[in-house]
């Protein structure tokens, strides 16, 4: 399971091999249906993870952030959310 740092987001990933940092997502659904009763932390799905970055609206963010974007390259909503660049 992993959390985000800021924002009340939680995602499933497989267990990574050592070094390997690819996430690979998976839904589990019971798991999150749990976790909103205890938590404020809202589960995103695989299909909300892989959403291309072409097709997410990141007005929200400031410009230094769309400058991590733009060095990092994340390709979907999953990458850019749960990274490991810092």
């Amino acid at each position: 399971m992993l959390r985000h740092v800021t924002v009340p987001f939680i995602a499933f990933a497989r267990p990574r091999a050592g070094g390997d940092a690819t996430l690979t997502f998976v839904n589990h659904p019971g798991l999150a249906a749990v976790l909103a009763d205890l938590t404020d932390a809202r589960a995103l799905t695989v299909d909300q993870l892989g959403t291309p970055l072409s097709q997410a609206d990141l007005s929200a963010l400031d410009r230094v952030e769309h400058d991590q974007i733009g060095y990092w390259k994340p390709a979907t909503v999953g990458e850019l959310l749960f990274h490991f660049w810092d």
